[in-house]
């Protein structure tokens, strides 16, 4: 074996062991270091702007309009967010949060956090109304592009509010992309699997409302 051959294996061995090192690491990132959902100023104006309160945001927040509920708090009302994502959600399209208006306007109102797979990650939030169904929707976070033929584009995006909003099932993917003239796939796929498997959920939070009581003013 010539020397040339034998870097060439020690080079593929350590490479290899760099991977596995950096594969062990990103399982113990994910389980150690998960993010946990918070109910911050920026999170609490996009659902003042998807579930009006009738108060400005910065009201809203600091007077405590809105709420997150725990998954404590959603299993003492006979709710298992972990079961429901290991049923219906993976790895990359699940439902983070679950947030609710509890006093002034739109009391009583879901707001389901969820994600989905485009290009990259999206993370959606999603308002329902008392029949379950659609009553806003906006991106929490997300990194698509915004060219004019991307479904995340402002032009783009109000065509898929408008054919979501009233509905407690969304079209199809290639229906959506026909309506709103979007031709990312991918995104536009993401995009409806986050909010999809929020309409999903809220038969269930539905079934547990009333034991997770509001301040109605």
């Amino acid at each position: 074996m010539t020397k040339a051959t034998k870097d060439t294996i020690k080079a593929v061995i350590v490479l290899f062991i760099i991977a596995l090192v950096c594969v062990a690491l990103l399982a113990v990132a994910n389980v150690f270091l998960k993010t946990v959902p918070t109910l911050d100023s920026a999170t609490a104006s996009k659902i003042n702007t998807i579930a009006p309160s009738g108060v400005d945001d910065a009201t809203a927040f600091s007077e405590g309009y809105f709420k997150l509920y725990s998954e404590e708090e959603l299993a003492s009302a006979g709710f298992d967010l972990k079961a429901f994502n290991k049923e219906k959600g993976n790895a990359t399209n699940k439902v983070t949060a679950v947030y609710r208006v509890v006093k002034g306007q739109n009391a009583g109102a879901f707001i389901v956090e969820s994600t989905g797979k485009g290009y990259y990650d999206i993370t959606m939030l999603t308002a329902f109304d008392e029949e379950g169904k659609i009553s806003g929707v906006i991106a929490k976070t997300q990194t698509e592009d915004k060219f004019s033929g991307q479904i995340f584009n402002e032009d783009k995006f109000e065509l898929f509010k408008q054919s979501v909003i009233g509905k407690s099932e969304l079209p199809s993917d290639s229906e959506l992309n026909a309506v709103t003239g979007a031709t990312t796939m991918s995104s536009m796929r993401g995009l409806r699997q986050a909010v999809t498997i929020a309409t999903v959920v809220i038969p269930r939070l539905n079934s547990v409302a009333d034991a997770l009581e509001v301040e109605n003013e």
